[in-house]
């Protein structure tokens, strides 16, 4: 069963056997035949396949293969037929057997009405099929290209923001008037500020220790992500209704890499007080979530 891939069509018939080890607890095929899974979830997964070209012109196989033949239909169409998922899902609905051990019964294919156009027909519809899923392969090949060579340069490109190589050209011609070091230390120096005059306690972050072996640029310095932050809150585990009048949640679904997707918010409930939950412009928002 594990020879056949699902959907694809590809079966791998490179093992080879005497046939006194498959004599019996096996299903006999030849080269055109057409494979059809019968347990379930493998036909449900689309475990079929056309038999190519066998060095004997026979095969076995596993005895939860249906094995189809016909000499009014061409293999590969016929493979194309019953792959869909329509077809599918039908052989599905009138499976026999227990959980786990349901099969698609062989009378279900016998009986199964298939459309039989010309031969003619039939030889410009296989070689259609195949050229359009030739460029959707194609397609997908250039798709995952791209997408591989935009993910590695997005992390090479942050590489080069965070370590000060992106700006390195033009600090050398715009030297700035201040370091970071005094930026930080007038950030710090507001935080503490803003506590004396709001009569709350400070409690001075430590600071960031910086990794070994990198270095930054001379005006740059190394700062822990709390002094940089001016509050870190979570969220509240009170559960959302349908209340329309309530406040919008921010749900962690709606948190994507770089945005936020807000189609879909749901209420708390009237009663419920958002201060100090309330998510405002800028914030960064970090899921902790592990899924």
């Amino acid at each position: 069963m594990a020879a056949v891939s699902e959907e694809s069509g590809q079966v791998d018939v490179s093992v080879v056997r005497p046939a006194s080890q498959v004599g019996k607890g096996f299903t006999r095929f030849r080269t055109d035949d057409v494979l059809f899974a019968k347990i379930t979830p493998c036909m449900e997964n689309g475990k079929m396949a056309v038999v190519p070209d066998l060095a004997s012109g026979v095969g076995a196989g596993s005895t939860e293969f249906h094995v189809v033949r016909s000499d009014k239909l061409l293999p590969k169409l016929l493979f194309h037929f019953l792959v869909q998922r329509d077809v599918r899902q039908d052989a599905r609905r009138n499976m026999s057997g227990t959980a786990g051990q349901m099969r698609v019964p062989t009378d279900y294919l016998r009986l199964l009405p298939v459309p039989v156009p010309p031969m003619d027909v039939q030889r410009l519809l296989v070689n259609r099929i195949d050229e359009l899923f030739a460029e959707i392969d194609d397609g997908e090949y250039g798709l995952a290209a791209v997408h591989s060579g935009t993910s590695t340069y997005r992390k090479t490109l942050l590489n080069a923001a965070v370590k000060g190589d992106l700006t390195a050209d033009w600090r050398s011609s715009n030297a700035p008037s201040d370091g970071s070091t005094v930026l930080l230390s007038t950030i710090l120096q507001q935080r503490r500020s803003d506590a004396v005059s709001s009569g709350k306690a400070y409690k001075e972050p430590s600071e960031a220790t910086p990794p070994e072996g990198r270095s930054l640029p001379p005006s740059w310095c190394w700062a822990s992500v709390r002094q940089l932050m001016g509050t870190i809150r979570n969220g509240t585990p009170a559960r959302p209704t349908e209340d329309p009048s309530g406040a919008a949640v921010l749900r962690i679904s709606a948190v994507r890499p770089m945005s936020v997707d807000l189609s879909s918010a749901r209420r708390m409930p009237a009663s419920f007080d958002p201060s100090g939950f309330l998510a405002e412009p800028g914030d960064l928002l970090v899921t902790r979530y592990n899924g």
